[in-house]
C-alpha cells in the first residue's frame, strides 16, 4: 500500500484514488517569461518522478502540467523587450519541451601549425502531435470539445572557421574569420469543434455542432553572418581585442536586413609589466567596448495582414489590422562600455574586483501609439532609447589560513539602474516616463494628502480623494543589493552559509490587498469593524482632513502651478470597512503600508555543516573520498513585506522560495 503524508491531518494516510486503479494529476508547469533554472526543474522533475512510479506501480496515470503564460513578469519583460506576451511565451514554453532530436557534428583540421580549420554542424528538431477529447457536461463545455493539432520545429546550425596563431618573439596573434548559417523552421496545424459535438463521445472534426475552426501556421526565418576577430598580446601582459560581424536577417525589409556590430577589448596584467611590492600578488585592469546589432526575432512581424476572426453568416471574416508598419525599420543595436580592475594581496589572501559599465539601447523595435484618425492604434517601429548603468564590488578576505584552519570570506555589492534616455518623435512623455526617469517607476493612482501626510477626503461622504494624475509610488528596482558568503574549516568539519539580501525597492503586494478586501488581514481585525454592525456609519478616521478653503490648479502634465488648500480634520463617519478598503485597494490607489511596501530583506539563503571521512577510507583502492553535509535553505529572513517574500518580485502573488533541509553524500571512487 501507497501511503502519503496528508499536510491538513499532519499524517501519513493510505493512497486511495478516486477512481481504484487510475490516477489523475494536474500539477504546475513554468511561468514562461524566461528560461528554467535549476530551482525550476527540481519541482518538474518530482513530480514526473511520482508520475512514472505511480505508472510503474500499475496505475493508469493521465499527467497534465501547465504552462503559466499570463503574468506580471511575462508582461514586464514583453514591455521591456517591446513585444507582446504571447511573443514572450511563445519563445520560453519552446525550449522547455524536450526536443525529439538534438545532433551535432564538427570537423576539425590543422593546415599547418598555425592555421586550423573548423566545420561545425548542428540541428535540434522536435515534432509534437495532440489531441484532446472532453466530454458532454465538462465544466466550462456542456457539449464537450475535440481538438486535434501538430506542431513540428527545426533548427538547423552551420559554422566555418578558419584560425590563426602565432608567436613573433614578445608579441602573441590569435586571429579567426568565419561563416555561420541559421536556419529554422515551424509548421503549425491545429483544429477544434464549434459549439461542441453533435452526438456524445464521437471525437471527430465532422462531428462538430459548428464548422470547426483551424489554426495554420508556416513559419521560415534564415540568418546569415561572417565574423572575425584579432587578438594582439605583448610580453603575456597586454591584450588588445577586435571583433566583427555582419548579420543578414530574412525578418527584416530587404533594405535594412544588413548590420554590422564591432567590439574593443583591453587588458594589461601589471604584475606581470613592472615589479611591484611583495604585498602586490596580482593586479589586472580591463576595458572593453561592444555594439551588438538584433533583427526582429518575430517571423513575418513586418508583414502587414488581415486576422482570420470568426465565420459570419457561413462566411469566414477577417479583421484589419490595427497596427501599422514602418517601412524603414531597422535593426536596433546595444551598445556597452566596461572598465574593471581585478587587485589581490598577500597570495591572494586579500582580494578586490571592481567594475563599471553603462550600456545604451538604440532603436528598440517597439509599438508606439499613434493618432487613430489614421485608421491604426499603434506603429511598428524603432523606438525609444534606453541606458543601463551598474556598478560591482567584490571584497574577499581569508583572515585564517593555518594546517587545521581555514576561514574564506566575501562580501559582493552591486547597483544597476534603467533610464529612459529617448523617446520616439520627441514626444513629453512613455507610458508616463521621462526622458531621464528610471524605466522601473511604478507610476499608479494615489490618494491625494495636506503637507503632514493625512488623507484628503470629501466632507459629505468621508471618502479620500484620488489625484487626478498618476504618480510615482516608487521603483520596483532596488538601490542596492548585496551577499556574503563564508566558509570555515577546522580540519575535516567544515561551516559555510550565503546571505543575501536587497536595500530599497517597492513591492505592491496583490496578497495584502485581497486579505484586507476578504476581511482576513490584520488590519481588518481592529475594534472599530464591529460598529459596522449597527448598519449607520460611524468610524471617523484620525488621518483625514477636508479642504476648508483655497484651491489647486495642475499643468497638462500634473505639475502643480499652485496649491492654496486650506484643511480641518474630517468629521465624516464612514465604515470602517469601507475605509480600510480605501486604503488597501487591488485596483487603484495604492497607500504604503497597506498594500505597498518596502522591498528590503536579508535572507540567510543557505548554511551547511559537513565532515570529511576520507581519512577513514585511506587504505581503500576503490573509494577515494566521502563526504557528508546536512544543508538547509531559506533558513531565515528578515523584511518589511507582510505575508509574502519579497524575494520572488516587485508584484507578488507568486509562490515564495521554499525552505528545504537535506543531507548531502559526497563519494569519491
Amino acid at each position: 500500500m501507497i501511503k502519503l503524508y496528508d499536510t491538513r491531518r499532519r499524517q501519513k494516510v493510505d493512497f486511495e484514488p478516486v477512481e481504484p486503479g487510475k490516477v489523475s494529476m494536474y500539477v504546475c508547469g513554468p511561468t514562461v517569461y524566461n528560461r528554467i533554472h535549476i530551482g525550476n526543474a527540481r519541482t518538474f522533475i518530482s513530480f514526473d518522478m511520482i508520475r512514472r512510479y505511480l505508472s510503474w506501480r500499475g496505475f493508469d496515470v493521465t499527467f497534465v502540467q501547465n504552462v503559466t503564460d499570463v503574468d506580471d513578469k511575462i508582461i514586464r519583460r514583453a514591455a521591456e523587450e517591446a513585444r507582446t506576451a504571447a511573443e514572450v511565451a511563445e519563445e520560453y514554453t519552446r525550449p522547455y519541451s524536450e526536443p525529439e532530436l538534438i545532433a551535432s557534428a564538427s570537423l576539425d583540421y590543422d593546415i599547418t601549425d598555425d592555421l586550423n580549420f573548423m566545420v561545425k554542424a548542428a540541428t535540434d528538431s522536435k515534432h509534437q502531435n495532440q489531441e484532446e477529447c472532453k466530454p458532454y457536461a465538462w465544466v466550462g463545455n456542456d457539449r464537450g470539445l475535440y481538438s486535434v493539432g501538430s506542431d513540428r520545429r527545426v533548427d538547423v546550425n552551420l559554422d566555418a572557421m578558419l584560425s590563426y596563431k602565432k608567436r613573433f618573439g614578445e608579441f602573441d596573434l590569435d586571429a579567426m574569420l568565419g561563416v555561420s548559417l541559421f536556419n529554422y523552421q515551424r509548421n503549425f496545424l491545429f483544429s477544434t469543434t464549434e459549439g461542441g459535438l453533435q452526438q456524445p463521445d464521437l471525437y471527430n472534426l465532422s462531428n462538430s455542432q459548428n464548422t470547426p475552426s483551424t489554426t495554420s501556421k508556416i513559419e521560415r526565418r534564415r540568418m546569415a553572418g561572417a565574423y572575425g576577430s584579432v587578438t594582439l598580446g605583448y610580453r603575456d601582459a597586454f591584450y588588445l581585442s577586435f571583433t566583427g560581424r555582419n548579420d543578414w536577417s530574412s525578418t527584416l525589409n530587404k533594405n535594412n536586413r544588413s548590420f554590422f556590430y564591432p567590439s574593443v577589448a583591453f587588458s594589461a596584467l601589471i604584475t606581470e609589466a613592472v615589479k611591484l611590492p611583495k604585498a602586490v600578488s596580482f593586479w589586472k585592469v580591463r576595458a572593453s567596448w561592444a555594439k551588438v546589432g538584433f533583427d526582429q526575432s518575430t517571423v513575418y512581424m513586418l508583414q502587414d495582414t488581415y486576422s482570420f476572426n470568426t465565420y459570419w453568416d457561413g462566411n469566414a471574416a477577417f479583421t484589419p489590422p490595427t497596427t501599422i508598419i514602418n517601412p524603414n525599420i531597422k535593426p536596433y543595436f546595444t551598445s556597452s562600455f566596461e572598465v574593471g580592475t581585478d587587485l589581490r594581496f598577500f597570495g591572494s589572501r586579500l582580494r578586490f574586483d571592481f567594475s563599471y559599465y553603462r550600456t545604451y539601447d538604440e532603436g528598440q523595435i517597439q509599438k508606439v501609439d499613434i493618432n487613430q484618425s489614421s485608421g491604426y492604434e499603434e506603429m511598428l517601429t524603432n523606438g525609444n532609447d534606453y541606458r543601463r548603468e551598474g556598478y560591482e564590488l567584490m571584497v574577499g578576505a581569508t583572515p585564517i589560513k593555518t594546517k587545521d584552519w581555514k576561514w574564506d570570506i566575501s562580501f559582493n555589492w552591486f547597483q544597476t539602474r534603467k533610464y529612459l534616455d529617448k523617446i520616439y518623435n520627441g514626444a513629453y512623455n512613455y507610458n508616463n516616463l521621462k526622458v531621464g526617469d528610471r524605466a522601473d517607476a511604478l507610476y499608479e493612482s494615489v490618494w491625494q494628502r495636506d503637507p503632514q501626510g493625512n488623507f484628503i477626503v470629501f466632507e459629505n461622504n468621508g471618502r479620500p480623494i484620488e489625484d487626478p494624475f498618476k504618480r510615482v509610488i516608487g521603483y520596483a528596482g532596488a538601490d542596492w543589493e548585496f551577499g556574503i558568503s563564508s566558509t570555515l574549516r577546522y580540519r575535516n568539519w567544515s561551516l559555510s552559509f550565503d546571505i543575501a539580501g536587497r536595500v530599497g525597492g517597492v513591492i505592491r503586494s496583490d496578497l495584502n490587498a485581497r486579505m484586507i478586501e476578504a476581511g482576513t488581514h490584520k488590519l481588518t481585525a481592529a475594534p472599530e469593524r464591529e460598529l459596522d454592525w449597527t448598519k449607520t456609519p460611524s468610524y471617523i478616521p484620525s488621518n483625514a482632513v477636508v479642504v476648508v478653503d483655497g484651491d489647486i490648479e495642475y499643468d497638462d502634465h500634473g505639475n502643480v502651478l499652485y496649491d492654496t488648500r486650506g484643511y480641518a480634520p474630517s468629521t465624516t463617519p464612514v465604515y470602517f470597512k469601507s475605509w480600510i478598503g480605501y486604503m488597501g485597494k487591488l485596483n487603484g490607489p495604492y497607500t504604503m503600508g497597506y498594500n505597498l511596501f518596502k522591498g528590503d530583506f536579508i535572507k540567510l539563503r543557505t548554511m551547511s555543516v559537513g565532515y570529511d571521512f576520507s581519512d577513514l577510507l585511506s587504505g581503500s583502492r576503490i573509494f577515494k573520498g566521502l563526504e557528508l553535509s546536512v544543508i538547509g535553505t531559506n533558513l531565515l529572513i528578515w523584511k518589511k513585506l507582510d505575508n509574502e517574500d519579497p524575494d520572488a518580485a516587485y508584484k507578488n502573488f507568486s509562490y515564495p522560495t521554499e525552505r528545504m533541509i537535506g543531507f548531502n553524500l559526497t563519494l569519491k571512487l
